[in-house]
């Protein structure tokens, strides 16, 4: 599984103190970003002279999606060449950023937005993150009394 950024929470986690975006900084207002993986198989039109491995240049393909902060651990399932391009069929796991806790349905779109890339299937990913020092509501710690 993906490990998780420092701004990421879980889904239904309180995000009044996110950070503010340059997005929303330019736009004038603090926005709530939430961070959730998902578990994807796309379809990335690959050119003939890209740089690096099919694997490689197929991530940096789906990475130009504004909505992804990053896609980890993607393998190679398929592979169909064409005259100017090479199809590749990846399963990976991507960390999508969004303004609220996007559906399956807007994340599919928000993929599908960058060009080259075809989603053939997407399944939402258990993620425990929140940011470092944060506690659910409801999940306060009691104080330890200091002992010399």
């Amino acid at each position: 599984m993906a490990e998780c950024p420092d701004h990421a929470v879980s889904p239904g986690v309180d995000t009044a103190w996110a950070q503010p975006t340059p997005s929303s900084i330019l736009g004038g207002g603090l926005m709530a970003r939430s961070t959730h993986v998902v578990g994807a198989t796309v379809a990335v039109r690959v050119p003939l002279n890209a740089d690096g491995d099919l694997v490689t240049a197929g991530t940096r393909i789906v990475e130009r999606a504004t909505a992804v902060d990053r896609v980890t651990d993607a393998t190679v399932r398929g592979l169909e060449p064409s005259l100017n391009d090479i199809t590749v069929t990846l399963e990976t796991e991507v960390v999508v950023v969004g303004d609220r806790g996007e559906d399956l349905a807007v994340t599919r779109r928000a993929l599908e937005a960058g060009i080259g890339v075809s989603v053939e299937d997407l399944e939402p990913l258990e993620q425990e993150c929140q940011r470092a020092g944060e506690t659910e509501p409801g999940t306060e710690t009691e104080e330890q009394p200091l002992v010399h």
